[in-house]
């Protein structure tokens, strides 16, 4: 289960722009932030909730939306043995039935130690009455390749 962010001072933080990725409704953005220990990698997962519906053609913009349910974080670690991977997601009740609000959420720890490279994907979806939209998708190279490299020697003499 994902948990609300708590003050975890993060490392990294990326945004990205989602276009078309997703039918309905529409996501404008998702941003993430990684926090990694000795062991292991936490998430936080920012996105906005939609506030329109997804364009029915001819229509080239959706109508506003007025039934939001919920949304859903869904995350997993790709890499040998995914199909093994546990998928972790946690639906945030609607702010109101338009959407629009920001929703914020931290991961639990996940296990990546030192010295390997994982791919994180994590997608998020909306809910109304009419059901669930398509994915918005969005992955994550989390290297801990050099993690467990030692520092240099210090105070070196040679004489």
């Amino acid at each position: 289960m994902l948990e609300k962010p708590s003050g975890t001072p993060v490392r990294r933080i990326h945004q990205l722009t989602l276009f078309a990725l997703i039918a309905a409704p529409a996501w404008p953005q998702f941003l993430y932030a990684a926090t990694c220990d000795p062991v292991g990698c936490t998430f936080e997962a920012q996105y906005t909730e939609p506030t329109r519906m997804e364009p029915v053609p001819p229509n080239t913009i959706g109508g506003a939306l007025q039934d939001l349910k919920y949304t859903t974080l869904y995350m997993q670690a790709d890499q040998v043995g995914a199909e093994d991977n546990p998928i972790l997601s946690a639906d945030t009740p609607a702010s109101n039935p338009q959407g629009g609000s920001v929703v914020t959420l931290i991961t639990p720890h996940y296990p990546i130690p030192p010295g390997q490279t994982v791919t994180m994907r994590f997608w998020a979806t909306a809910t109304n009455v009419f059901g669930k939209s398509k994915p918005a998708l969005f992955s994550l190279v989390v290297d801990r390749s050099q993690a467990c490299l030692p520092q240099l020697p210090d105070a070196l003499t040679v004489r």
